[in-house]
Order: C-alpha cells, then sequence, then structure tokens
C-alpha cells in the first residue's frame, strides 16, 4: 500500500472544498459556521504561533480545553507540525497534569479561562520550567490576509492520550497521527460514507479517542463537517432530538450511555419528530462498550434507527464493525464483522470462548515513559496483540465478546483500571487497606464499589475520617472514576497467601 502523508491529503481536502462547511460552532441564536478553506487559515496562523511559542519538531504540547473550534485547531496545527499533542479533560487534577508534564517533557501548555485557575496555580508551582499559555477565542480573531507559506509536515505527529495501564499505574498511550489517518479512511471506506461530505455531530470530550478521531478525523476523511458542541450532558440530553434536526445531522455516534438515556427519555418525544430525525439519519454508530442486542432492537423500534456497532481499543482503533448490509448478522449478540486486513485469532479457548488476540497496522506506537523511550506494544512471536477481551468469532468472522480482564471496567465509555484506583486511594493517609470491586450499572452498564479499611478504627474518630476520606478518593480521581459507592470496613478478607478475596467482600 501507498504511504500515508496526512499532512499532503489534508491540505488537498482543504483546497478542493474551499467553500464547503468544515466545522459548525453550535449556537443557540446563530451557529457560526467555518468553511475548509478558513480552517486552513487558522491552522496555518497557529501553526506559526506554535513556532512563536519556541515548539519544535518533536516537542510535546499538553492542552487543557474543552471541546471547542480552538481545541480542534490546537490538535490540527500540532498534528501538522510534526509535534505531539496531549490533551486532557479540563476537570483533571492538578497531579496527573505534572504527572503527564514530567513524563512527556511538555513544553507548552495551552489552556483557557474556561479552566480552574486555582489548578494552573499550583501547576506553575509544581513545574515552573512549563510554559503556559491562555488562548483566545478564535472566532473573536480576525483573520489575516496574508499566508504564512508553511510547510504542513506529519510524519512524526502523535497524540499521547492518558489510559489506564495493566500495572495499575496511569500510563500514556502514543498513536502516530499518520496510523490514525490511516484507520480513519479506511473505516470511512468500509462504511462507503468517504465522499459523502456528511454532517456529524461532536459532543464526545476531546481528550480521548473519541472526540479526536471518530468525530474529528473520521469526519475529515469523508470531507464532511462536524457540529462542535460541549461533552454530552443532562442539557444535551434534553434537546437532543431538537438540535439533530436543527443541524441537519447526516450521521449519529453515540455510545451506551447515551443510546440508554435516549431509549428512556423517549416518551418526552414528539413522535413527529422521530418520523423526520429517521430519515435524516443516514448512518449511526455505537461503540465504546457492550451494548446488549435486545437494547438495539429497542432502539430500532423506538426511533426506527439501525446501530451499528463497532468494536476496538484505545491501542487498536477499529477491530471490527457492523455493515448496513450484513443484517442477518447485527442482532446476534457481536460486535461487527473483523475488518479486512485485520487478522483476530483466540487463545487458551474454553466454554467462554478465547482471549482475542489482533494483528493490525493501526496498532499504537507505545506506552511513553519519557521523552526518549517509548516501550513498543507487547506482541506474541506472530505480532498479534493482546486485547484483554474473551470472545468468540464465527464462520462469517463476526466476532462476539463474552468478557474481559475482570480489573478493568468500562464505564459509560471509559475505560478505569481497578488496579490503579486502589493504588491511588492507599496512598491516603488514614488508608490501610482498600479494594474495588465491579458492578453493573444501569446507567453506565460497569461502575465499581470501592471498599476501605482506615489505620485507626475508634469510633469517636471515624466519621470524621470518612469524611476526609470521601473527599481525599473524589480529589484524587478524574471525574469518570468515581466510585458508585464508598463502603467502610473493619477488614478485608484475604487467603493464606494474603490475596485479597473480593468474592466475599460484601
Amino acid at each position: 500500500m501507498s504511504k500515508i502523508n496526512f499532512a499532503k491529503e489534508f491540505e488537498k481536502i482543504c483546497n478542493g472544498n474551499k467553500l464547503k462547511t468544515a466545522l459548525v460552532i453550535k449556537d443557540s441564536i446563530r451557529p457560526q459556521e467555518i468553511t475548509y478553506y478558513q480552517l486552513n487559515k487558522y491552522i496555518n496562523e497557529y501553526c506559526y504561533l506554535l513556532m512563536k511559542y519556541g515548539c519544535k519538531e518533536n516537542d510535546v504540547i499538553i492542552t487543557l480545553l474543552p471541546n471547542s473550534l480552538e481545541q480542534i485547531v490546537i490538535f490540527l496545527s500540532s498534528a501538522l507540525s510534526n509535534l505531539s499533542i496531549a490533551p486532557l479533560p479540563c476537570s483533571t487534577t492538578e497531579s496527573k497534569i505534572n504527572q503527564l508534564a514530567s513524563f512527556t517533557k511538555a513544553n507548552l501548555l495551552i489552556t483557557s479561562s474556561l479552566v480552574d485557575i486555582e489548578i494552573i496555580d499550583k501547576i506553575k508551582v509544581l513545574n515552573p520550567k512549563l510554559k503556559i499559555v491562555f488562548l483566545e477565542s478564535l472566532l473573536e480573531k480576525e483573520l489575516t490576509c496574508e499566508d504564512k507559506n508553511l510547510n504542513y509536515i506529519s510524519n512524526n505527529s502523535r497524540l499521547i492520550i492518558s489510559t489506564s495501564g495493566s500495572s495499575g499505574e496511569p500510563k500514556y498511550l502514543v498513536h502516530k497521527i499518520e496510523t490514525l489517518w490511516d484507520s480513519a479512511k479506511n473505516f470511512s471506506k468500509i462504511h462507503n460514507i468517504d465522499n459523502s461530505m456528511y454532517r456529524f455531530w461532536n459532543f464526545l470530550p476531546m481528550s480521548y479517542l473519541g472526540g479526536l478521531f471518530n468525530l474529528l478525523l473520521i469526519p475529515i476523511s469523508c470531507k464532511g463537517s462536524i457540529l462542535i458542541d460541549e461533552s454530552f450532558s443532562g442539557s444535551t440530553l434534553l434537546s437532543f432530538w431538537e438540535n439533530f434536526k436543527r443541524y441537519k445531522i447526516d450521521v449519529m455516534w453515540i455510545v451506551p450511555t447515551i443510546a440508554r438515556s435516549l431509549i428512556k427519555f423517549r416518551k418526552r418525544v414528539n413522535s413527529d419528530l422521530i418520523k423526520e430525525i429517521s430519515k435524516l439519519c443516514k448512518i449511526a454508530f455505537i461503540g465504546t462498550a457492550p451494548f446488549s442486542p435486545l437494547h438495539k432492537k429497542e432502539f430500532l423500534e423506538l426511533f426506527d434507527i439501525k446501530l451499528l456497532e463497532n468494536y476496538g481499543l484505545t491501542e487498536t482503533t477499529f477491530i471490527s464493525t457492523d455493515i448496513q448490509s450484513m443484517e442477518e448478522c447485527r442482532w446476534l449478540s457481536g460486535v461487527g464483522k473483523v475488518i479486512e486486513n485485520i487478522s483476530v485469532k483466540l487463545e487458551d479457548k474454553n466454554s467462554k470462548g478465547g482471549n482475542i488476540l489482533v494483528k493490525t497496522r493501526f496498532l499504537f506506537d507505545g506506552y511513553i515513559q519519557n521523552k526518549d523511550n517509548i516501550s513498543r506494544p507487547l506482541l506474541d512471536c506472530d505480532n498479534y496483540f493482546d486485547t484483554k477481551d474473551i470472545g468468540e468469532i464465527d464462520e462469517n468472522l463476526i466476532l462476539k465478546i463474552t468478557g474481559r480482564d475482570k480489573e478493568i471496567i468500562k464505564k459509560g465509555g471509559f475505560l478505569v483500571n481497578l488496579k490503579e484506583i486502589e493504588l491511588i486511594v492507599l496512598r491516603g493517609e488514614n488508608i490501610s487497606e482498600a479494594a474495588a470491586i465491579s458492578i453493573n450499572h444501569e446507567f453506565y452498564g460497569e461502575s465499581y464499589n470501592l471498599y476501605v479499611v482506615l489505620n485507626d478504627n475508634q469510633s469517636s474518630q471515624i466519621i470524621e475520617s470518612e469524611n476526609e476520606i470521601i473527599n481525599f478518593v473524589h480529589n484524587s480521581l478524574d471525574k469518570f472514576q468515581w466510585p458508585d459507592k464508598i463502603k467502610f470496613l473493619p477488614s478485608i478478607p484475604k487467603s493464606g497467601s494474603g490475596k485479597i478475596l473480593k468474592n466475599l467482600i460484601k
């Protein structure tokens, strides 16, 4: 296959679609549209601006920005300047920002006034060498007519994503931008939307692959447009279908928590509006976590929209996907057909299936340990990567997920490593033991309860200590990592070898 060159292909898309809409800024009064020509100009200016800030090839930039035009422009500017970008959610903690900066030796933190200024002040103390820039709104900035004549290059650009590592400590996963672009184009081609110019709605967090790959790179590969919205919330849910119609969305891309919420609130939606939506929606995807065939069927019956399920990991992007033409396979409890040119094998098979291993050209680069040291993915002798999921595969290459590593859950689409949670919690001054145990959750699909043993169990101090621990846990974890419940125990049952017996904790 020919070598992928994101910089050249992106510029070709912009030059060939200058007057076509690339981005739509959601607004309650009058939405603002950004053409591909304007987007390219913003990127050109910000590539120049990053050079002025002293950024050189292979430098790392951390962004602490909400879903916004600015986040998209900084991401694309970095990708086209041979820089690495490491986005973090605005709700993250100062310790995670400092850890990421230390791991990556980042040169620059780009943020906005929407981020808690106390966190920024603490970062200045923790890491005085990190340059911090507050970004102005691009919509308030006039585009200059002059062209900076910059040559876009992307052969060594990388995206760094924070993820839960199997060792229990946070890891920083590295993807080459060109690998992600290759995967985005491949996915669009499989679904025959590569020249569709469809409109997508981006309400998944732009600090994760969902917001930057699924709902940015894939739409661009389609020469489509993207409605930029804040991360999905209760307010998004209340006006979901009205906005779907107002902004003429062609492609729906949701996660199971959103789908279940839409099902739950169906009675509040006018039936005539639903009929209009079903005609507007050209294709609908669901992924990031398991979604039962019964729920898929219920969604179809309520909204007359078929959800195409896809399966993949942050490390691999897509491994399998439902395809509209494969009607006979959709209602099996599967996650679609293994994508062409991707190979899947099962090891250590038993009655529940086997360990799913995958060989793919879309594999991530590795985990970053420091700026000059990326640990490569651990592969077997045939270059297969262990997904840590358990499943089955039939003669039609339809993949079914039957289980996963019990230490890692998917809470609302976000990976949460329970071992990592336990290690973080055990750093608490008054905590002697901790156990995080997964539970089924009506809204998130999966969540967990946290069981804690305090150092001092004297009744006179226990209430005060428990309140301190709850605050400590919430301050130490990102919000999506918070437990469903925190329960305090006098002791945690263990085996003779000292291993925690989670099955005996109630």
